[in-house]
């Protein structure tokens, strides 16, 4: 049997919601002109999704090896 889609997986928008304000944006759109957020695509709500932010992670794993390395160090050597 074949996947029956939905009446909402099938609609189109014309524009999509910034995730922060809510301010209508065209489909084209990968910033917010009013709270200047960058946007992503829209989903399945009609609200742009927010992107990944790669530099945060990238941050954050940094640090957390810098922890395990300082804690290596102060306790197991």
């Amino acid at each position: 049997m074949g996947k029956v889609k939905k009446e909402a997986d099938t609609f189109r928008f014309s524009t999509k919601k910034c995730y922060e304000c809510f301010t209508h944006l065209p489909l084209q759109a990968t910033e917010c002109y009013a709270c200047k957020k960058k946007v992503g695509k829209v989903d399945r709500n009609g609200i742009a999704e927010k992107p990944t932010d790669i530099k945060s992670y990238v941050v954050f794993a940094l640090a957390f090896a810098a922890l395990v390395v300082f804690l290596w160090k102060a306790f197991l050597k």
